[in-house]
């Protein structure tokens, strides 16, 4: 087993980096989102009490997925009819 180099300082002071710890953040209800959420720039997404950020698109995206969407129910309807 090989001996510590230094055997009074931690390993966080050698390296230089910490390990975060998660903390609980406290849940919000319904009510308390929709008022915050009233207050941002950016949207979000509320499940269950937790609020994650949602990464926003841009119009060709946009465009992209309509154009799928339409292709596929255009697909679906024709083969209904048959």
């Amino acid at each position: 087993m090989a001996l510590h180099p230094y055997p009074h300082t931690s390993i966080t002071d050698i390296i230089g980096v910490m390990i975060a710890t998660p903390q609980e953040q406290p849940k919000m209800t319904v009510e308390e989102y929709l008022a915050w959420e009233a207050q941002q720039d950016c949207r979000y997404e509320y499940v269950n009490g937790e609020v994650f950020g949602m990464s926003g698109s841009t119009i060709p995206h946009n465009d992209i997925a309509l154009t799928f969407t339409l292709l596929y129910t255009l697909i679906y309807v024709l083969e209904a009819v048959g």
